[in-house]
């Protein structure tokens, strides 16, 4: 089965809406805020709210006594009470944990529900065979793509009766650089601020949130796309004035190039722009702009420039003292007129190896 084809978290949210629950879940994925959010959803579905605190049971793992959860997984209610036990990371049970919980999942008791999370299945290694899977709703979490972040946007904000502006979009999304806990973070101040308002602007990010339409990273590979090498030092050097973290803005010029490639290969092989959107998952104004902007690099360009970022990354890593300096260098190696074979890789700094 293809990745993407098993049970996810779009899929098990419009499960959850129709109120279709399963009595055991086994979360896998490293995106804890669509895992958290799950767990949340269904404490909301399971436990009345006055009973959250006494029917809901949290295990972390590599802390749990199998005493406690024994007593805690088994337990019988005189009353028809649901309750709901959360076991984290369950690849760090001890044996004799590791044994009551897979005892438990094999004994249906329809008022328990169990919901135990994983980052990767690989690691539970010879004990998988002892998880009784067919008594399981196994659930996938990966990272979210752009254009996944979009709808989850799109659809917070519609609940309040907001829209956002197609320009803030793309900015609300690259400042999160990936965290949807710190997206969410975003969308709850602007959901919570914004007042009578029906459209979210940027302005309004730059008001409400602090994300500058000026001093952003997408902002910063705009200009870099444009080639604009002089504007690109300038915003370069007012992020990292303001705390901007080197590898967060080394990250999105790798994104940067590497969808750039994807976009030139694509056009290549003669797709066109509503091709490219659905194959890639990006949103129409992202892509009609990369569209734009690999014009201005060739092929050769372009993978010369994702060649370059590894010795950054590997420099930054080492605690290279002016960290500024080599993003800076990168910015300065995309003028037009500098030719791959002038550049010595690994490039970095003179005084440093780094082969």
């Amino acid at each position: 089965m293809n990745f993407t084809e098993k049970k996810n978290y779009f899929s098990l949210v419009k499960e959850l809406k129709t109120k279709t629950i399963k009595n055991n879940y086994l979360l896998v994925g490293e995106e804890e805020f669509s895992k958290w959010d799950i767990i949340n959803k269904i404490k909301k579905l399971i436990l009345p709210e006055k009973d959250d605190l006494i029917n809901y049971y949290k295990f972390i793992a590599s802390e749990t006594r199998a005493d406690d959860l024994f007593n805690v997984i088994n337990q019988s209610t005189l009353i028809s009470k649901n309750f709901l036990v959360l076991i984290e990371d369950i690849d760090n049970l001890n044996p004799k944990s590791f044994k009551v919980l897979t005892d438990a999942l094999n004994f249906d008791y329809r008022e328990r529900f169990i919901i135990m999370t994983i980052n990767q299945l690989d690691s539970l290694k010879k004990k998988q065979k002892e998880i009784p899977f067919n008594k399981i709703e196994t659930i996938y979490f990966w990272k979210f793509r752009e254009s996944e972040q979009y709808n989850f946007i799109k659809q917070k904000l519609e609940k309040h009766k907001i829209k956002i502006d197609k320009k803030a979009l793309p900015f609300l999304v690259s400042n999160s650089n990936d965290d949807m806990f710190y997206l969410n973070q975003n969308l709850e101040k602007l959901i919570d601020f914004i007042g009578d308002k029906k459209t979210v602007t940027i302005e309004d990010l730059e008001k409400i949130t602090g994300i500058s339409p000026f001093d952003n990273i997408f902002n910063l590979t705009d200009t870099l796309g444009k080639r604009d090498i002089k504007q690109s030092i300038k915003i370069l050097n007012r992020l990292l004035n303001k705390g901007e973290h080197p590898l967060n803005i080394l990250n999105m010029f790798t994104r940067f190039f590497t969808s750039l490639l994807k976009i030139k290969v694509l056009l290549k092989r003669g797709m066109k722009t509503d091709d490219i959107i659905r194959i890639l998952g990006m949103h129409r104004f992202i892509i009609e702009k990369y569209i734009s902007f690999s014009k201005n690099y060739s092929g050769r360009d372009i993978l010369f420039a994702l060649k370059e970022l590894p010795y950054i990354d590997i420099a930054l890593k080492k605690s290279y003292p002016v960290p500024g300096l080599l993003l800076e260098r990168f910015i300065l190696h995309r003028k037009k007129d500098m030719k791959d074979n002038s550049l010595n890789l690994p490039f970095v700094l003179d005084d440093i190896e780094y082969n």
